[in-house]
């Protein structure tokens, strides 16, 4: 999955004026971990491996952002965004802090009964309906997940080595309303569609 959104992404053009995506990372800046970890860099002139994180960070998000135009002049995405021990075999996590609906726009993509993720919801309305978090980005911590640091190409498929800056990417994009809710087995959803 990882090396088809890199494909998708590099063929992406930006648009000319863009979303900024801002962090949250006070959880990790409280606790001196994750992207505050001053646990020794693996990439030379960074001094740390945290800082290192949030060069990451910051490249993903101008990524995002630059996929978007804000549909209002104080438009911005806001993350909260930690590492975090999952254990084995999980990447990260990204989606929605919440959704909302019928909060009415003259948004042609606008729906009436539709859940909309709040970054969604924001761009959608034109104004500032859900201040503050709308996204939540957990990057796994545990030993077991290696991570490459580079932003301009991605480790071979099948080493077990993910690329942080495509894991960060594909976690904004969930949490921009791109999930899937919906039981596989019932056929149904939490709330409106």
């Amino acid at each position: 999955l990882h090396q088809w959104l890199l494909a998708f992404l590099t063929a992406a053009s930006p648009c000319m004026a863009q979303i900024p995506v801002i962090p949250d990372w006070s959880a990790d800046e409280a606790s001196h971990a994750g992207f505050f970890d001053n646990a020794a860099s693996p990439v030379a002139g960074h001094p740390s491996i945290g800082s290192l994180r949030r060069t990451i960070f910051y490249a993903a998000a101008n990524y995002v952002g630059s996929l978007f135009k804000p549909s209002y002049p104080e438009e911005f995405i806001q993350v909260r965004a930690t590492f975090s021990n999952l254990g084995p075999g999980v990447i990260g996590y990204g989606g929605p802090i919440g959704y909302m609906n019928n909060f009415g726009s003259l948004h042609p993509q606008y729906r009436p009964d539709t859940d909309y993720a709040w970054a969604l919801a924001n761009h959608i309305a034109g104004q500032t309906l859900a201040p503050g978090n709308t996204i939540d980005l957990i990057l796994n911590s545990h030993g077991s997940i290696p991570f490459n640091y580079s932003t301009n190409n991605t480790p071979p498929p099948n080493t077990g080595v993910e690329s942080l800056f495509v894991t960060m990417v594909h976690e904004m994009i969930h949490g921009l309303g791109f999930v899937n809710e919906i039981n596989p087995v019932s056929g149904s959803y939490p709330g409106y569609p």
